[in-house]
């Protein structure tokens, strides 16, 4: 899950509080974030914690509009070609591509992209590599 802030270390410490182990913040220039992965020692969905850069506007003004939330969900696939086009056929005009396909550093430079998808919110989907 994603979680937009503008205060990364706050939501650190109140993740490990609730039992995450939070990882190196790190800046990615082709995103225009600065990201933490938070892994859970329970068993509950990691959690990427994302500040924008005001080089990244859309996250950017997302951020000031809304203030803090999991503003999206991420899932690991095999190739964003093939998935992309089952996602097509399944949801038609349902899926829209908002982040052309680009590494991340994060995932050790795999691919990510991510979708806007009716009746779910926006999707990143992950090359596994």
């Amino acid at each position: 899950m994603g979680l937009l802030t503008d205060q990364p270390e706050l939501a650190a410490k109140h993740l490990e509080a609730l039992g995450y182990v939070v990882g190196e913040f790190i800046f990615d220039p082709e995103q225009g974030v600065t990201l933490a992965m938070c892994k859970s020692q329970y068993g509950s969905p990691q959690i990427e914690i994302i500040t924008p850069d005001k080089s990244n506007q859309s996250l950017y003004r997302l951020l000031q509009r809304k203030g803090d939330y999991i503003y999206h969900l991420c899932f690991e696939i095999q190739s964003l070609e093939n998935v992309i086009d089952t996602l097509k056929e399944y949801f038609g005009d349902g899926i829209v591509q908002i982040v052309k396909p680009k590494p991340a550093l994060l995932f050790n430079n795999a691919r990510v992209a991510f979708y806007a998808v009716a009746g779910i919110g926006i999707i990143e989907l992950v090359e596994s590599a």
